[in-house]
């Protein structure tokens, strides 16, 4: 105990391509379904254990991604809208990302 772990720089060289289907459910209601694939070409974070230097871990190939999500208007004359999303990743990135987003347009 009492290592000191230190992380410097960290490089992306990423590129992503997807699409997103949107529809209006209602005068307030915009749910919308998307997909997306991105590469990742080369991806590093440097970081040390004391003076000793980690290996880097390699985040090189693909992830595909799914979403799907839905945004709500308070009102027609109120430009205040709530949007929920599920993102899902497979590939070299794994996971599961909820979102929750309150928006003020002016």
């Amino acid at each position: 105990l009492g290592d000191r772990l230190s992380f410097g720089s960290s490089q992306s060289h990423r590129v992503q391509s997807g699409a997103r289907l949107t529809w209006q459910a209602g005068r307030l209601l915009t749910p919308y379904l998307g997909a997306a694939y991105e590469h990742e070409f080369d991806g590093r974070v440097r970081s040390r254990l004391e003076d000793v230097s980690i290996d880097a871990p390699s985040l090189r190939g693909g992830t595909g991604m799914v979403e799907a999500g839905l945004s709500l208007l308070a009102s027609e004359e109120l430009p205040l809208s709530l949007n929920l999303n599920v993102q899902g990743f497979t590939g070299v990135r794994e996971g599961v990302n909820t979102g929750l987003q309150l928006r003020w347009d002016f």
